[in-house]
């Protein structure tokens, strides 16, 4: 009888110390080197590049979850920065300079994605958290458009 709430009580502890782990890695805001951040324009630095245009919030479980596991990544972070131009949207105050932005471009929800043609058009949109492979996945299939 004593080892089953032994057992339990270790079982109990791990899961804790699991939704702890959790809850603070999905509710820390990760930073995105190369990212300029937009406050009441989009200003992309090479006009011969597409844009690929971020609205997040530090609050935003699954936008954090999408930078963290996605947008971090050496090798996705490096192609971003190689063939797009890299603005990021804070959306994490109602009354930022940024809420604007986001209602020019109708975001209802966020994580939202924005590729923008060298020319500003829009040429695909993506709502919702991705995994690193749907990203790469979109980024391609949508890079290829022709707008």
């Amino acid at each position: 009888m004593k080892k089953n709430w032994i057992s339990i009580a270790i079982i109990v502890i791990a899961l804790g110390g699991l939704w702890v782990k959790a809850y603070f890695a999905r509710n820390t805001a990760t930073t995105l080197e190369g990212w300029a951040h937009a406050e009441s324009q989009l200003a992309p630095a090479d006009a011969a590049k597409p844009t690929l245009v971020l609205f997040t919030a530090d609050w935003c479980g699954p936008c954090q979850s999408f930078k963290h596991d996605v947008l971090t990544q050496s090798d996705v972070a490096q192609e971003l920065k190689q063939s797009f131009n890299l603005i990021k949207v804070d959306l994490t105050d109602s009354q930022a300079p940024g809420q604007k932005i986001a209602e020019q471009f109708n975001v209802e929800g966020i994580p939202t994605l924005v590729l923008l043609s060298p020319g500003q058009q829009e040429a695909a949109r993506a709502v919702g958290s991705m995994s690193k492979s749907g990203f790469l996945d979109w980024l391609h299939q949508s890079a290829k458009k022709p707008t």
